[in-house]
């Protein structure tokens, strides 16, 4: 079950990502598509703090 949750916030945090890029690129939001960046990244610090306490 924890595997499962550090994969599935590995996938929220790419999509994330990627939700972040297209704002950048097709409406200019930078506030907001930094704001997606931050959460992304801290849920990959997340998913990686999960893996390395299962492993």
């Amino acid at each position: 079950m924890a595997q499962n949750l550090a994969a599935d916030l590995t996938a929220l945090a790419k999509k994330m990502k990627e939700s972040a890029m297209e704002m950048q690129k097709e409406f200019e939001e930078e506030i907001t598509a930094g704001m997606l960046y931050g959460f992304a990244e801290g849920f990959e610090k997340d998913a990686w703090m999960l893996k390395s306490f299962l492993a």
